[in-house]
């Protein structure tokens, strides 16, 4: 999967038709104009691609009615003998010809976007005369894609004199664009949720998807909303990389084990791929396929665990499996089929292949024993096989192991961080990096170095934090201080001190009391007891009376007597004998 970003262009590229010719061909029938006007369009006619269309305009000429062709892009003076060759018929009608000074025009199109409010250019460039297509071709550069819609909507659809009467066609790409590739069978497998996501979005004005199939399937997100655009991105990003399914099986890796993945996709229609690297299998598909997928994993593992055999070694056996043993294992009954792994409690063995696999293992191990050789002189022996030491290599901590079980205790270890073995295992001391790397292949070192990541993640909630867009996983640090930090993954911006959204002008606190209705509505209501603000009981407007009469008018329609607590409404006829009645008038009586 490969994936590229590209944000807020802000060029303008205008196509302007060059000067032309069009004209009237006409044939012998109606159907005969239909099939000619498929025949010739977008040939060559003079040196230029033209466009041929039936003709929709009556001449008035019968001959150049429902018969006839049009032909639109000619070069101008085309010879009418050329046309005539070109379309197979004699009878021809010229048209009123576009034309205009080119030069002029660059320059009166220069003009006109200067003269435009916002229409200010950084860069404006002809980018090349008169093509094949008959459109010549200008670039015009702006400080924001903004700035360009702007000049952009202007010019839409705008018929313009100094080119002939004709509109400019224009491109302006989305402001905010993300393309993502994936192999073919992974998008069959997975179209019924590509098209159900694509439909979703058809209609929209902010951000949208589009599909391009070739030898690998690109689908490109884009759109004008940034925040929109970015979590679409991350949606399409989550569905690309899959579901992983961390049921793994050693034979996995084999050519049994391929055959097994391969089957996935003709038994559930999922497309599944193995990752030796990750020791997971990724699914792409349906999620009901999904689901048959991960059960069919899951029965399988458990069939192969069934013909494993796991023994505990003692401390004795260790050193001879570690030097020997194992490659005598692996070559009898195959590499696939025996591991070697430290636990919490040990080393332990694992054969596959049923009895004879077993009894060739307690052969060995009875072997190993019989032939073990006296304690070292000195006392010091390997952590690991707890036997004399061969090719040392010692840790920061002073305790010393031979290369190849250290190799293979770093390997195999489950468990981080890693933690030296020495004094049965009371040490304790973590093993350096370096050291690590040292004895480490690359994308376990890599794993390694993603785990311990995590875990500090977790171990700091309030340090490190994941970007608020759902499913997004990148992370930023957070502040004591209110700054924007722009997310490179699906582009929202988040304030690093509350982790609101970016709220520029504002503080943390007036941000959360802007977005929290119910807050707003509390400390309107205080603001208005104690401004003697009150509200219309029939829109709920609220109204403030400086001075003057005591009957208000809302803009609703409705009358109301100011004085009544709580407020009353009248009729327009009965709103003046209430005040008099009630209130000793309509104003105040000092």
């Amino acid at each position: 999967m490969k994936a590229s970003t590209a944000r807020r262009s802000d060029v303008l590229t205008f196509s302007l038709r060059a000067p032309f010719e069009s004209m009237l061909v006409s044939f012998s029938s109606a159907q005969r104009a239909i099939e000619k006007a498929r025949e010739l369009n977008r040939g060559m006619c003079g040196g230029r691609r033209v466009r041929v269309e039936t003709n929709r305009y009556h001449a008035g000429d019968p001959h150049f009615g429902e018969t006839a062709v049009r032909i639109t892009g000619l070069p101008l003076n085309c010879p009418v003998i050329t046309v005539a060759r070109f379309a197979g018929a004699g009878l021809l009608m010229k048209l009123k010809s576009v034309d205009y000074n080119i030069p002029d025009a660059f320059e009166l199109l220069r003009m006109n976007i200067d003269s435009l409010e916002g229409g200010k250019m950084t860069k404006y460039e002809v980018i090349s005369g008169e093509s094949v297509d008959g459109f010549l071709v200008v670039k015009a550069h702006f400080g924001t894609w903004e700035r360009a819609k702007e000049v952009y909507d202007w010019f839409d659809g705008r018929r313009l004199p100094y080119i002939g009467g004709t509109s400019l066609k224009m491109h302006l790409p989305d402001p905010i664009q993300y393309t993502l590739s994936i192999p073919l069978p992974q998008y069959q497998a997975q179209k019924r949720v590509w098209d159900s996501l694509t439909d979703a979005r058809s209609n929209s004005d902010v951000c949208c998807i589009r599909i391009h199939l070739q030898d690998l399937a690109f689908i490109r997100v884009l759109g004008t909303n940034k925040k929109a655009v970015g979590a679409l991105k991350v949606r399409v990003e989550t569905l690309a990389a899959g579901e992983k399914v961390t049921l793994w099986h050693a034979s996995f890796a084999s050519t049994a084990g391929e055959t097994f993945i391969s089957s996935l996709s003709t038994r559930t229609r999922v497309h599944a791929r193995a990752d030796q690297r990750l020791r997971v299998i990724k699914l792409y598909g349906d999620p009901p396929a999904i689901e048959l997928a991960r059960t069919l994993i899951r029965t399988e593992v458990e069939r192969l665990n069934g013909l494993d055999s796991s023994t505990l070694l003692k401390p004795e056996c260790v050193g001879f499996f570690v030097r020997r043993g194992l490659g005598i294992l692996q070559r009898r009954l195959g590499e696939d089929n025996v591991n070697l792994n430290i636990t919490s409690i040990g080393w332990r063995i694992t054969v596959r292949g049923g009895a004879n696999a077993q009894e060739i293992l307690q052969r060995m191990i009875d072997a190993s024993l019989a032939g073990l050789v006296p304690s070292p002189q000195n006392g010091i022996v390997c952590p690991v096989c707890c036997d004399e030491i061969s090719h040392p290599v010692e840790l920061n901590c002073e305790h010393t192991y031979c290369t190849d079980c250290l190799r293979h205790f770093l390997t195999t270890a489950t468990a981080f961080p890693l933690t030296c073995m020495g004094e049965e295992g009371r040490c304790g001391i973590l093993i350096s990096i370096p050291t690590i790397q040292r004895y480490l292949p690359p994308y376990q070192f890599q794993h390694l170095l993603e785990v311990a990541f995590t875990n500090y993640l977790e171990q700091h909630p309030q340090e490190l934090k994941y970007c608020t867009t759902p499913d997004c996983r990148q992370i930023y640090r957070a502040a004591t201080t209110p700054s924007v930090v722009d997310c490179p993954s699906c582009f929202s911006s988040t304030c690093s001190c509350c982790s609101a959204g970016a709220h520029q002008g504002m503080s943390c606190e007036e941000n959360r009391i802007h977005n929290d209705t119910a807050e707003q509505e509390r400390l309107n209501d205080v603001w208005a007891r104690a401004n003697d603000v009150k509200t219309c009981p029939s829109c709920n407007i609220r109204i403030e009376k400086l001075e003057g009469c005591n009957h208000i008018s809302c803009r609703c329609g409705v009358h109301i007597c100011w004085k009544c607590q709580p407020i009353a409404v009248f009729d327009r006829d009965e709103i003046y004998d209430h005040l008099n009645a009630a209130h000793g008038g309509a104003f105040e009586v000092q």
